[in-house]
């Protein structure tokens, strides 16, 4: 029973869950945010789940929502599993002198976009 909650992880959640109302209130009222939201790379799973899990509860139309933030997220995904692979590849002798591009920290991007932000 003294494991089965926490203080400080039931007052993070509830915070967690004011960010995301607060966040859907700022997409129905700013076009601004709604702009830099569908430019930037996305979000983490964890989050891009609590956004879509949110939606309907938050938003008159969440199925719209939805589709430009998953539209977002795949593009986002497809980004950085192209990097990974090019990193990949630069293992190999062969591709010795391939540019690194945007790959070389790939990686840490993709489990960034997995897990979230590591603070190195």
């Amino acid at each position: 029973k003294i494991t089965s909650s926490c203080v400080v992880c039931d007052r993070v959640n509830e915070t967690m869950k004011r960010y995301i109302e607060i966040f859907f209130y700022m997409w129905e009222k700013d076009e601004k945010f709604r702009e830099k939201v569908l430019s930037s790379k996305g979000f983490c799973l964890e989050h891009f789940s609590a956004l879509v899990e949110g939606a309907a509860k938050n938003l008159k139309n969440p199925a719209e929502f939805v589709r430009k933030i998953y539209d977002m997220e795949i593009e986002n995904l497809t980004r950085i599993n192209e990097d990974v692979h090019k990193f990949t590849l630069k293992f190999d002798y062969r591709n010795k002198d391939m540019e690194w591009g945007t790959a070389e920290d790939a990686p840490i991007r993709a489990i960034e976009k997995i897990q979230g932000y590591i603070n190195t």
